[in-house]
């Protein structure tokens, strides 16, 4: 079954924050990402665009030049999306980035919506579900720790697992299979003790798995603490020491922190 045509187009967007920078990327992704390019990008020599290359030169509409770039392409199906893919950096800040996107549009390309990038690495396959989940946990990771997990995540640690678990799973079921078969003639192919082990250990791993996922979800959202006491008993001194800083005024005089901190 042929994939939408909105799932093989070439597609565009600023893949950098918004804001003042040095450098603003703009990423094209699709199958006409290189001669779209071609199209606007102006050098000194014609542009061969070897991959992983960065070429220098200026990005020109209508003979006037917009701004001076560098480009690499990056071709199918070793890229991120799978698919070719270019990337633009320009100078940054939002007006270099913009304009160059508005012409990449006006040039046939569409407007990437939000994630779609990761998107086409999903359906081309050159990540899982899991992994499509970690870009987002590692762009919006505010710890360390946080990132961590998202990087372990992405680089495939959990679809491992899982992939192993199919397996034993299947281990298990065709020994259990294999003692029913055999069970009219009174013989035990496998003793039901290691089927019983192999079973225990899965669900080991399962229990493992879960208490991973709650950990990393204190990690993700953190904890709700209260520091509760009697008047006066240093919870204020407590509060500033584990922040560290002076957040919390403190003094001897009882009912000085009236306000929730």
């Amino acid at each position: 079954m042929p994939r939408p045509r909105f799932e093989t187009d070439t597609i565009a967007a600023v893949s950098t924050a918004p804001g003042k920078s040095g450098i603003s990327i703009v990423k094209i992704s699709g199958p006409d990402s290189i001669p779209l390019v071609k199209k606007i990008f102006s050098a000194k020599k014609d542009p061969e665009f070897p991959e992983r290359t960065m070429v220098y030169g200026y990005i020109v509409e209508n003979n006037e030049k917009i701004d001076e770039v560098l480009v690499c392409v990056m071709k199918s199906p070793y890229s991120y999306t799978g698919e070719n893919v270019v990337e633009i950096q320009s100078h940054g800040g939002f007006a270099a980035a913009e304009t160059i996107l508005g012409i990449l549009l006006a040039h046939g390309a569409r407007l990437a919506e939000p994630g779609e990038f990761t998107k086409r690495a999903f359906l081309n396959g050159k990540i899982d579900l899991a992994q499509a989940e970690a870009v987002m946990e590692i762009v919006s990771a505010d710890n360390r720790e946080h990132l961590k997990n998202a990087e372990q995540l992405l680089e495939g640690s959990f679809s491992k697992k899982i992939k192993q678990l199919l397996s034993d799973l299947r281990k298990s079921e065709s020994l259990l299979e294999f003692n029913i078969d055999f069970q009219d003639h009174g013989i035990e192919a496998v003793r039901k003790n290691d089927i019983k082990k192999s079973i225990k250990k899965i669900i080991k791993t399962l229990d493992a798995m879960i208490a991973s996922y709650k950990t990393a979800k204190r990690i993700k959202y953190g904890l709700n603490v209260v520091i509760a006491g009697k008047v006066n008993s240093g919870k204020s001194s407590l509060f500033n020491t584990l922040l560290g800083k002076e957040r919390a005024i403190v003094n001897r005089k009882p009912g000085t922190t009236r306000d929730w901190l």
